[in-house]
C-alpha cells in the first residue's frame, strides 16, 4: 500500500490482512501549494492486480495561518502602512449574534483586535511568508446582515479566507 503525492512516494504498509486497521502518519511538504489549491495524490494497492485510487484533498484556508498576537497600535500602523494593497469584501446573512460570530472567527485563527458596538476588527498572519490579513466585520443585528471587508498583501490567501469565513458564518 503506497501513497504518492506529487513526486514523493510513501510506503504505508507491506501487507494488510482482512478486517484489520493500520494507521501511519505521513508528513508532506507544502512549499509550492497555494491556498484553495488541491493536493493530488494516488493510493496504490495490490490484491490480485494493482489498483489505484485517485485522491484530491483541499485544505481549508486556515491551514495557511498561524496564531496571531498583534497589539492594537501595531495593527493600526499596519492598516496605514500601504502593505495591505488588496481589498475584498463579502456580505452575508446569518442567524448568529455578534458574540457567536466572534467565537467562530477566533476558532478560524483570527485575532480580535477591537470590538466597538457591532463592528469588530480582526487580524491573521500566514505561516510561511508572514502575510498579514486585516478584517473588519460589521454586524447589522435587526436584519441579520453581516459585511466583511478584508485587506492583505496576498490576494489568493485573502480570497480563500473570505470564502472560508462566509461558509463558516452562513
Amino acid at each position: 500500500l503506497n501513497l504518492i503525492v506529487g513526486e514523493e512516494e510513501f510506503g504505508l504498509t507491506k501487507s494488510l490482512k482482512p478486517n484489520t486497521d493500520k494507521t501511519k502518519k505521513v508528513v508532506v511538504a507544502m512549499q509550492n501549494l497555494q491556498p484553495a489549491s488541491s493536493i493530488q495524490a494516488s493510493l496504490v494497492y495490490s490484491v490480485k492486480e494493482e489498483i489505484t485510487i485517485e485522491l484530491c484533498l483541499v485544505l481549508p484556508a486556515t491551514a495557511w495561518l498561524k496564531d496571531s498576537s498583534i497589539e492594537e497600535e501595531a495593527f493600526a500602523e499596519l492598516l496605514v502602512s500601504g502593505q495591505l494593497q488588496f481589498m475584498l469584501a463579502k456580505q452575508l446573512n446569518t442567524s448568529l449574534g455578534l458574540q457567536e460570530l466572534i467565537t467562530v472567527l477566533t476558532r478560524l485563527k483570527l485575532q480580535v483586535i477591537q470590538v466597538q458596538g457591532s463592528t469588530v476588527s480582526l487580524h491573521a498572519i500566514s505561516r510561511q511568508q508572514e502575510d498579514h490579513l486585516a478584517f473588519l466585520l460589521k454586524a447589522n443585528s435587526p436584519t441579520a446582515a453581516v459585511s466583511l471587508e478584508g485587506r492583505s498583501s496576498n490576494k489568493q490567501l485573502l480570497a480563500a479566507m473570505l470564502d472560508h469565513i462566509v461558509t463558516e458564518l452562513a
